[in-house]
């Protein structure tokens, strides 16, 4: 991740054009990715370099390949202006479309039964499900995207929302119905690449001499301008979302590490001034402290309730406000996703292990679960936090609204509404679980008021004002 060339894989008798990693499984490392070749064929390859299957796979150059987010099947591009599926060891599936031009981008969808296609000016969504009367298939989609071709696209995993960019020089969000929710004004050079951060809070988006991060709402956080890169071609996250490479038309890798974020508690300010390194300010007595983590980068930072916590690679630091001189540091199995704090405990979610929830002494005490959690889906807006309950979006169907008691992990009730529920919320100031209120704003931007005890009746008040 520091740019140190590790070694020389291999070497093709003819010219890449895009690589997929296998996803890792649990702890299990990636070693085998599929590598899109001009002469028409895809190739696996092992991390060491030597290719076990060369499948020859369009007419004309194969433009992108991408595994599926569990590893299954294998979607390729081809100059032909096929879109195909494979399975896993390079059998064909299916021709999902033939769109008779070039297709320069495609992309799984969330649950991995759709895909979406770059052909043209237009965006297709086509469902992976061979059977139309089958209960899981969705309705296939097509709409005018650009002005002018589109040469990239990327579907979350965690928000459901779409990104793309083209030749008109724009970049534009998009709702996975094919809503357009922002578009930029146009850069100065064509959309080449654009990425979404693995937790669904940002993305990248990449042009001639250009990186910019941009919030999932579209409006940008910085620009970096790089000098003699040339167009960046494809961008790619780390997995905890704290790191990115880009390939460079001048034949550079280029490697950016998110720096500059800033937290902030009544007179606490908190700034992420390098990779494994904090800086503390209180600004009402005018003192500075520098934290450094020499071990690991840091991943994510937490900060309220006079209580500091930061995740790295490896390990969970808290800190009191009041002493920063001995944190308490435990090892934790995987970098979480978000973190979401209350007076008494901490929450984390990882894709690895799921929900946990700490003390402030770093002492488990609950790991929420229930039947068809998947938390690799779920994102910071999904969960709240109290000091005696949890709530939780059901990711699987986002009209399920689950609450759960801290200290047995089990649930309390379950709300059903009637359309999707975006985010939750719960106050924090009670006497107790009998007066804890929760607000949830559902997809149509309704903002609905409900008690915990009474939320599985269906006894809530609804507010028709946008929820900010």
């Amino acid at each position: 991740p520091d740019g140190d060339m590790l070694g020389k894989i291999n070497s093709l008798t003819t010219y890449a054009t895009s690589i997929s990693w296998l996803p890792a499984v649990g702890k299990q490392a990636a070693d085998l990715m599929a590598i899109s070749c001009m002469d028409g064929s895809f190739r696996f390859m092992t991390r060491s370099g030597r290719e076990e299957k060369s499948v020859k796979a369009h007419d004309g150059a194969v433009v992108v390949v991408r595994w599926s987010h569990d590893g299954s099947a294998i979607v390729t591009g081809g100059e032909d202006g096929d879109c195909k599926i494979w399975s896993k060891s390079g059998n064909l599936r299916s021709t999902l479309v033939s769109t008779g031009q070039c297709i320069y981008a495609v992309c799984w969808g969330p649950d991995d039964d759709q895909v979406i296609i770059a052909s043209g000016k237009s965006l297709i969504i086509k469902s992976v499900q061979s059977g139309g009367n089958s209960s899981n298939s969705r309705k296939n989609l097509q709409w005018d995207a650009h002005a002018g071709i589109v040469l990239c696209v990327d579907w979350n995993v965690a928000n459901k929302l779409i990104v793309s960019g083209g030749e008109d020089c724009i970049y534009r969000v998009w709702d996975n119905y094919g809503r357009q929710l922002y578009a930029s004004k146009p850069s100065e050079h064509v959309i080449t690449s654009i990425s979404w951060n693995p937790n669904g809070e940002s993305f990248a988006v990449g042009t001639y001499n250009l990186l910019r991060l941009c919030d999932k709402t579209g409006w940008t956080h910085s620009r970096q301008r790089i000098n003699n890169s040339g167009s960046l071609l494809s961008i790619a996250w780390t997995f905890d979302g704290t790191q990115l490479a880009a390939a460079c038309g001048s034949g550079a890798v280029l490697f950016a590490q998110i720096v500059g974020k800033r937290y902030e508690w009544k007179n606490t300010e908190v700034t992420l001034v390098s990779p494994r390194k904090l800086r503390v300010e209180d600004v009402l007595n005018e003192t500075l402290e520098d934290l450094d983590f020499p071990r690991d980068r840091i991943v994510d930072i937490g900060l309220g309730f006079d209580w500091l916590v930061v995740v790295t690679i490896t390990q969970c630091y808290v800190y009191s406000l009041q002493n920063l001189n001995t944190p308490h540091i435990f090892e934790i199995r995987a970098p979480p996703h978000f973190i979401h704090m209350c007076k008494r405990y901490f929450l984390t979610l990882d894709s690895t292990s799921g929900i946990h929830i700490y003390s402030y002494e770093g002492k488990v005490i609950a790991s929420p679960k229930f039947q068809g959690l998947r938390p690799e889906y779920l994102t910071r807006e999904m969960v709240a936090l109290s000091p005696d309950t949890v709530v939780i979006v059901d990711s699987v169907d986002s009209r399920n609204i689950y609450t759960l008691d801290i200290s047995s992990g089990k649930i309390l009730s379950k709300l059903t509404h009637n359309t999707e529920v975006a985010s939750v919320a719960l106050n924090q100031h009670t006497l107790g679980v009998q007066e804890r209120i929760m607000l949830f704003c559902d997809r149509n931007r309704d903002l609905y008021v409900v008690t915990t005890q009474n939320s599985s009746n269906n006894n809530h008040s609804t507010h028709n004002n946008p929820c900010v």
